[in-house]
């Protein structure tokens, strides 16, 4: 198993890296090829490009995401379970 963890990418909230450790990858730059589940919110524009860096892996969210805002300060509200929205209390 790979250890990886979630960071926020500085400046852009439309994206999102996820670190691992040095040396798991072996390349860098745009990804050609993707597992199934990945490439799969590729092809619906819910992602716009996964990018390789040398200790990360960093997704960009696509324009297809319903309800997706860039304005400054903007977060989506918590859901819960069944999908409801809980207005970040659950």
């Amino acid at each position: 198993m790979i250890p990886i963890h979630p960071q926020a990418y500085p400046g852009d909230p439309d994206r999102l890296r996820w670190v691992i450790p040095a040396g798991v990858l072996h390349c860098t730059g745009r990804l050609a090829a993707v597992p199934p589940p990945l490439d799969a919110l590729l092809s619906d524009g819910t992602l716009a490009e996964i990018v390789a860096e040398p200790t990360a892996v960093v997704a960009r969210l696509g324009r297809a995401v319903p309800g997706r805002s860039t304005a400054p300060g903007y977060a989506p509200p918590c859901t819960s379970p069944s999908n409801t929205p809980t207005n970040g209390v659950r």
